[in-house]
């Protein structure tokens, strides 16, 4: 049984633009990857609504999520880490341009794999997504601003940090797009497009 923990933010979590709820399992990226797989994988889900790296704004429900991830790990000791983590980051108070956010991204593995080591366990393989790109026009993107063209600019950054610590990579940004009214999350027909590439990448990674 191969452990495969998915760490992301509001779109692993599942968040519906058309309602704000939470998408079904079946509806979900991680929920259909498991399907996908089959039952040779385990698949875990880690979604936070406003999780982002390092930043917290708590008044506007962002949260750091680095104290999560060494959590879950710990907890869970996958074989494989999926993490999707980055358009919370490009909230405008942060201030952060594309290669800060990658560089914190960078930081979280590295601080990942020297957590594992000092708790000799062994540290997942990593599968680096690069998130969607953020739609400016989009009602939810508002509390964005700004952010559209910096999130297009992630992905060439996050596949130079995959690359330096030897992790897998996919900019989700080339193979689907945000809701247009909501301009930050994924609908269900986005989730399982998403979910099918990256289970036909982690076969090809592992």
């Amino acid at each position: 049984m191969i452990k495969v923990l998915c760490f992301g933010d509001s779109n692993t979590w599942g968040y519906s633009p058309k309602n704000g709820q939470r998408l079904p399992l079946d509806a979900r990226w991680p929920g259909v990857l498991g399907n996908l797989l089959g039952d040779h994988f385990q698949v875990i889900e880690e979604g936070q609504p406003g999780r982002t790296s390092y930043r917290n704004a708590t008044e506007f429900g962002l949260q750091r999520g680095i104290e999560a991830l060494l959590e879950k790990v710990s907890q869970q000791q996958p074989q494989w880490l999926v993490v999707m983590l980055g358009t919370n980051d490009l909230y405008p108070a942060f201030e952060l341009s594309a290669e800060q956010v990658a560089a914190n991204l960078q930081r979280m593995i590295v601080e990942l794999r020297t957590h594992c080591l000092s708790l000799q366990i062994a540290a997942p393989h990593v599968f680096v997504l690069a998130p969607p790109t953020v739609n400016n026009n989009g009602n939810f993107a508002k509390y964005f601003r700004g952010a559209s063209e910096k999130s297009k600019q992630l992905a060439k950054h996050y596949q130079v940090v995959a690359k330096s610590l030897e992790c897998g990579f996919l900019d989700v940004g080339k193979l689907v797009m945000v809701d247009p009214q909501d301009g930050v999350h994924l609908n269900g027909a986005e989730h399982r497009v998403l979910a099918s590439a990256v289970a036909a990448k982690l076969r090809q990674l592992i």
